[in-house]
Formats: C-alpha cells, sequence, structure tokens
C-alpha cells in the first residue's frame, strides 16, 4: 500500500501539503546528508508569487551552484502532458538560475517496470522512460544532475531517525501530536507578521488566569 493513502494534509490540498513535506525533506537534506556549511543559504519559494519552475532551492554565497527540488502531485502512470510539465519546469528553473547544478523532482509513486503485453511485446515502463528523460535533460544541460526523488526515496528519508518528526506529522493520524502544534503555531505567527512581536506583547486578562491557575514556567521550574 502506498504511504500516501496515510498522508494527512492539514486542511491544505494534497498538492500543496505535498509541496510542503517535500520542502521540509529538501531542507533537512541540505543539512545532514550534504551538509552545507554557511556558505549555503536554504530558501523556500513556495507559493510565493510563481515558483519559477522550483518549490525551494539550496545557493552558495557565491552563486556558482544551486540545487533546486520541486514537487509534482502525479499519484499514478505519468502522461504525456505531466513529462511535458516536468520539462517545461525544468527548463524554466534553467533559464531563471543557469548556475543551476542539481534538480530534483518528487514524485508520491514508484515508477512502473517495462512489462510484457499480448503478442509477447513488451511495454516500456516509466523507469526506462526517466533514464532516457534524465539522460536527454543532462545531455541538453552540461553541468546539471537530475534527480528523482519518487515514493520509495521519500520514504527512506522520512525512516531516517533525524525526520521522526516529519513523519509524525505528515502520516501520524493521532490526535496529539506536538510537530501539529509547532506547525499550525509557526503558520500563525507568519500571518500575523507586523502584528505580533514577541518583545513587546503583553499577557491578556485569560493568559495571567492560566498562569495563576496552572503555575507559569518560571513558577513550574522551582518545584
Amino acid at each position: 500500500m502506498s504511504i500516501f493513502e496515510k498522508f494527512n494534509t492539514q486542511g491544505m490540498s494534497p498538492a500543496d501539503a505535498f509541496e510542503e513535506l517535500c520542502c521540509q525533506l529538501f531542507e533537512y537534506w541540505g543539512k545532514r546528508q550534504r551538509q552545507f556549511d554557511g556558505n549555503w543559504t536554504y530558501c523556500n519559494i513556495r507559493g510565493a508569487g510563481g515558483d519559477g519552475g522550483i518549490e525551494a532551492y539550496w545557493t552558495n554565497e557565491s552563486f556558482t551552484e544551486c540545487c533546486a527540488v520541486q514537487a509534482k502531485w502525479f499519484r499514478s502512470t505519468l502522461t504525456s502532458n505531466q513529462w511535458s510539465q516536468i520539462k517545461n519546469s525544468i527548463k524554466q528553473a534553467i533559464n531563471i538560475r543557469p548556475y543551476l547544478t542539481q534538480y530534483t523532482i518528487c514524485i508520491p509513486h514508484n515508477l512502473t517496470s517495462s512489462k510484457t503485453i499480448a503478442h509477447g511485446k513488451t511495454s516500456q515502463g516509466e523507469d526506462a522512460a526517466w533514464r532516457i528523460f534524465k539522460s536527454e535533460i543532462e545531455k541538453e544541460s552540461p553541468g546539471l544532475e537530475v534527480v528523482l526523488w519518487d515514493e520509495n526515496e521519500i520514504n527512506n528519508l522520512l525512516i531516517q531517525h533525524a525526520n521522526e518528526g516529519l513523519r509524525r506529522f505528515w502520516f501520524d493520524k493521532t490526535e496529539v501530536n506536538p510537530e501539529v502544534f509547532q506547525f499550525t503555531l509557526a503558520k500563525t505567527v507568519a500571518r500575523l507578521k507586523s502584528r505580533y512581536i514577541p518583545d513587546i506583547n503583553e499577557d491578556g486578562d485569560l493568559s495571567i488566569f492560566l498562569d495563576k491557575f496552572l503555575g507559569s514556567p518560571t513558577q513550574r521550574k522551582k518545584l
């Protein structure tokens, strides 16, 4: 069974939720697997008025290298139109960032393999089509590596201990989930923007009542 049968979209559309998941995995991938140092910057531009063929990227401070990610919520066998969408996204990304060195494509299913059909003929699977597609793109754009994160690779990333929080957030159906609270709080604070400034925030009557009834963090530390 596909892991995405249990995908918790957190109130978003499946496509938007998948994009967010891939961006988070990509950010952690840069920090932990590639171990990008302080000379590299991560930027999530998903939903920021046009993504330019990518959802997020890592780039070095001299802008000579760039690793980007694009998520496509294509749940089943890729159609010719969907292959074209992926190719157009890559071209758009290269036009905007000619220093692009790695382009990761995320899809929520595993590629099909070649199989025998009627009269002993063989039907080319997605895996063979992918190898051809990857080869053509990399030939057209020397210096660019095209990488696929299919369902299997995404699951491999999710089961890593460092990504346990992401796995619980996106695939755990339990009602009490600390990652959900943190994510929801971050989204709320982001929407408030300049209306919420922690340094000048004052406690209201409800906060004062709760501190007296439950004890403030300072008081609880003294216990």
